[in-house]
């Protein structure tokens, strides 16, 4: 965690200065001592000119070192003296967590999010596994990936917030929480399979009744798409069968999905039946035109039914999408070796061999065709 986060962070560093003690001082009533010969920060508004006296005095803003403290921490976690730092903290105020929680959910409430955040950072840096401080950041982050615009940003806010909530499901295993809001980035990544597994597990708590409401309306929202990726892994593991009953008890209300129409197509081409295949990827090329690899697949399912020159007219149009693709220059390669243009056929392969050496498919064309590499 932090990492991407204080990359983003590193230019607030100049609005934190240091000041160096005249000598140790000690805090009224205590035996921990401010070191002269370790720097403090301070927010820049916060900055105090000289500390001359032995003690604490009303002349010293405790407060702003606090604040000071508590920025570069947020800021920076891997600041040299961090462990200092945060030893002051906890010597001033064993409940220091709890109040720093407090100051980053209330700023974030009041248009000052990244403030929030920072503080909530910083939180972390003295426990890690502070439940309030990891479930507030994560929520601050989220809302930050909403208000973003660059996709970016977007991303690396997502990332920490599912690390930061990860974190609570590891250390907390019996609360909900983490189960409620990781459901939710599943889902919007299109992992439902996961999404459905990680709801089912808050569901099995003991949660509120709101929250239990807003899982089981999820649930229904991704039914079909927790049914299409079950039947979707069946295909790829070669369970055709089971994969088309799945997908085809979709079709009456998915009719117009793309990626239904292509894994029913999948499956068909895998089992053979390639008339029935094709009906499917022309189907999704209506649906979705000039997508290289749907064109990929009528060009096979056309080859394989001996529809050359179709084959050849899609799988160039394929090509146009997706110059580089080695497998759709070798399937080309092999429609114009069966049109018997051999020349072309041979360039196309050398080409589909020299981007990808290691394909089988390749490959074995290579040798059977006694082409030269």
């Amino acid at each position: 965690m932090f990492r991407e986060i204080e990359v983003q962070l590193k230019d607030r560093l100049s609005e934190i200065v240091f000041i160096e003690l005249a000598k140790d001082i000690k805090f009224n009533n205590s035996d921990f001592v401010l070191k002269k010969d370790i720097p403090l920060p301070l927010k820049m508004d916060k900055i105090v000119n000289q500390v001359k006296t032995e003690k604490v005095s009303d002349d010293f803003d405790v407060k702003g070192m606090i604040e000071g403290i508590v920025y570069l921490l947020g800021v920076d976690s891997e600041f040299v003296h961090k462990d200092y730092y945060v030893d002051i903290l906890k010597n001033i105020n064993p409940t220091i967590v709890n109040d720093i929680v407090k100051s980053g959910i209330y700023k974030a409430s009041n248009n000052r999010i990244i403030e929030g955040m920072i503080d909530l950072k910083a939180a972390l840096i003295i426990d890690d596994i502070s439940l309030d401080a990891l479930y507030n950041y994560s929520r601050i982050l989220e809302n930050l990936a909403l208000k973003e615009t660059d996709e970016e940003k977007v991303n690396m806010y997502l990332k920490e917030a599912y690390e930061s909530l990860k974190k609570i499901q590891v250390n907390y295993p019996d609360n909900y929480i983490s189960y409620f809001h990781l459901g939710f980035h599943y889902a919007n990544e299109g992992f439902n399979q996961k999404a459905k597994e990680t709801w089912d597990r808050a569901l099995s708590m003991n949660i509120p009744d709101d929250i239990r409401d807003e899982i089981l309306k999820n649930l229904l929202k991704i039914e079909n798409k927790v049914r299409f990726e079950k039947g979707r892994t069946f295909i790829l593991e070669g369970r055709i069968q089971e994969g088309l009953e799945l997908l085809h008890s979709l079709e009456t209300e998915e009719s117009d999905w793309v990626d239904l129409n292509f894994y029913l197509g999948l499956a068909y081409r895998y089992e053979g039946t390639f008339d029935r295949a094709l009906n499917y990827f022309n189907k999704c090329d209506k649906l979705s035109q000039n997508n290289d690899n749907i064109l990929n697949e009528i060009g096979i399912c056309s080859m394989m039914i001996g529809d050359y020159e179709k084959a050849k007219n899609v799988l160039e149009r394929s090509l146009q999408i997706k110059k580089d693709n080695p497998e759709i220059l070798c399937n080309l390669g092999l429609v114009y070796y069966q049109l018997q243009e051999d020349e072309k056929a041979e360039k196309l392969l050398k080409a589909a061999y020299k981007l990808d050496p290691e394909d089988e498919i390749v490959v074995s064309w290579i040798q059977k065709l006694g082409i030269e590499v």
